[in-house]
């Protein structure tokens, strides 16, 4: 998935290079940062459980009404009526665990392999967030072609930003996204 058209970018950044090779830096950019995510936003999501209590913790947000949940027997999935669970957030809990106190009722219990399905939610904003980023590592990608690290001519001397660090400062604004682990750039 690209984070930004090729239109997009030409607006906010000025270059010469022909459009193959900015189409070429976006597809690139936009491989790092779904990389630092660890998935693609919008993409279905399967997270499987083993041994679970009453509640099942998501790794990251549902789209609201995406969740579906399998118990699995013997190597046989079956799925669960979304009537007999509640999605909290991050978390699916059976509606038999808020009314009963123990957790030691098998009613509340999830079966001792469980697989969730679910859309990532949009919220508060990955997408947007992926844009700006992807915007700005493009921009430093286009200015790495163009520029040497360092040079040094006579008493001339001029040094480029380190653009490994630059690049972590940059990925490290996927972290602000809430629900968003980022793997690179901690």
């Amino acid at each position: 998935m690209n984070y930004v058209a090729l239109e997009h970018l030409k607006a906010r950044v000025n270059t010469t290079l022909a459009d193959y090779d900015l189409d070429e830096i976006i597809a690139a950019e936009s491989a790092v940062i779904t990389r630092a995510l660890g998935v693609e936003p919008g993409s279905p999501m399967t997270e499987y459980f083993y041994g679970a209590g009453p509640v099942l913790f998501l790794t990251f947000a549902p789209l609201p009404g995406s969740v579906a949940v399998n118990e699995i027997n013997d190597g046989v999935e079956t799925e669960v009526d979304a009537d007999t669970y509640t999605v909290m957030g991050t978390a699916i809990v059976r509606n038999s665990a808020l009314t009963q106190r123990t957790y030691l009722d098998s009613p509340t219990k999830w079966p001792t392999i469980s697989k969730a399905t679910y859309a990532l939610a949009d919220s508060p904003g990955i997408l947007a967030v992926c844009q700006g980023v992807c915007i700005d590592l493009c921009r430093l990608a286009i200015n790495e072609m163009g520029v040497e690290q360092s040079e040094s001519i006579g008493s001339y001397s001029h040094s480029s930003k380190d653009t490994n660090t630059e690049r972590r400062r940059i990925l490290a604004r996927l972290g602000r996204v809430k629900a968003v682990k980022p793997a690179v750039a901690r």
